[in-house]
């Protein structure tokens, strides 16, 4: 089997908070879908040599249809997700092992983060060619305090040592494979970041930069910033 490196791309949320009809990776923001934005980005990179999607059932065919629409060539594998991000992480991990050698590098990103750049993803592939992970982080610039009942608090933290975790998470397919096996579906569902699961199962990750524009749509706020960034012209810009 070949070598290759892979975006492995999340695309199995329904995306309730934003109490819209359909999966928010598929809203449509100047007539294009957010994972459209998202995708584009990986068929450009040069060091991307296939796209693998995760997706929710039911929208396999809309994927594929964009694929045709939008030229995403490298759009290789379509699976079905599972009830959690990272049950279905497992799902697109178990289909790329049978094409791909245990050597390969997988960058996992969500889909709903359509402003990553090009720099995070050359940082994140090149930190996995020399430790062996690299994850994309951002220093947290408010203050932060720790809360047990989320009513009162009487712990500060640190904020000089706390980090926002954010997307890609680059590993090898063989290291992914070692966190999954050593990881049950009770602790699978309960973790909601690979980064960690690779600290309890491995060890300690790399941080590579991520970026305040790397955000997350969620909710409507973060619907309504991309929105403004797209429509104002300003998503290559920024991104």
């Amino acid at each position: 089997m070949e070598k290759k490196t892979i975006a492995l791309i999340t695309a199995g949320g329904q995306g309730e908070r934003l109490g819209e009809s359909i999966p928010k990776q598929f809203l449509k923001v100047c007539g294009k879908p957010i994972i459209v934005y998202t995708l584009e980005v990986f068929q450009k990179h040069p060091l991307i040599d296939v796209i693998a999607v995760v997706v929710r059932q039911g929208w396999k065919e809309y994927l594929e249809q964009c694929k045709m629409d939008y030229g995403i060539t490298k759009l290789s594998h379509i699976v079905y997700g599972a009830e959690s991000t990272l049950l279905s992480v497992q799902n697109g991990i178990n289909e790329i092992s049978k094409f791909y050698s245990d050597d390969s590098i997988v960058l996992v990103h969500d889909s709903v983060r359509p402003m990553v750049k090009e720099n995070m993803i050359s940082d994140c592939i090149d930190s996995v060619k020399k430790h062996g992970n690299g994850i994309a982080c951002i220093p947290t610039v408010d203050s932060v305090i720790f809360s047990s009942d989320k009513k009162s608090s009487n712990a500060n933290l640190n904020r000089s040592m706390i980090y926002r975790v954010q997307t890609p998470q680059g590993f090898t397919l063989s290291v992914l494979q070692k966190m999954y096996k050593n990881t049950t579906k009770y602790d699978l569902l309960a973790y909601n970041s690979l980064s960690s699961v690779h600290i309890d199962t491995i060890g300690s990750i790399s941080i590579i930069p991520g970026g305040e524009y790397n955000f997350k749509i969620t909710r409507k706020s973060d619907l309504d910033i991309f929105t403004l960034i797209a429509t104002q012209g300003l998503y290559d810009k920024l991104k």
